[in-house]
């Protein structure tokens, strides 16, 4: 079992890494329905992938595994780096439009008043 175990670990983190790639790609290129799509099978494999190594212990993984690791570690970090830095930007944004839309209302004119009439004894 232990030996199965391991291979299954092995595709299952060859599955992850594909799909954190894939992920970088759909980010870069914006395609948000897509980036969550992945995503949503991305943490599938994820709880797998932990379920299968929770039950071999730090001494079970072998040294593929470890690189895989650490490999999808990277890509992760940098999809959580552009995912922060798009929000801030997205943020800036917002907060423009905000400042814009309340300078507006400034600006606006009421109708103009009607004239007044002095009364017939003045």
């Amino acid at each position: 079992m232990g030996e199965n175990n391991k291979e299954n670990i092995l595709k299952h983190l060859k599955g992850w890494h594909s799909l954190s790639l894939k992920q970088g790609e759909a980010l870069s290129q914006g395609n948000l329905e897509e980036f969550t799509r992945l995503t949503k099978v991305s943490v599938l494999l994820q709880a797998r992938v932990d379920d299968l190594l929770s039950g071999l212990g730090s001494a079970g993984i072998d040294q593929a595994s470890l690189s895989l690791l650490k490999e999808i570690q990277k890509i992760q970090t940098g999809l959580v780096s552009d995912l922060r830095k798009d929000a801030s930007e997205l943020s800036e944004t917002i907060g423009v439009i905000r400042k814009n839309k309340n300078s507006l209302k400034g600006y606006r004119r009421t109708q103009t008043p009607a004239p007044r009439f002095k009364s017939e004894r003045t």
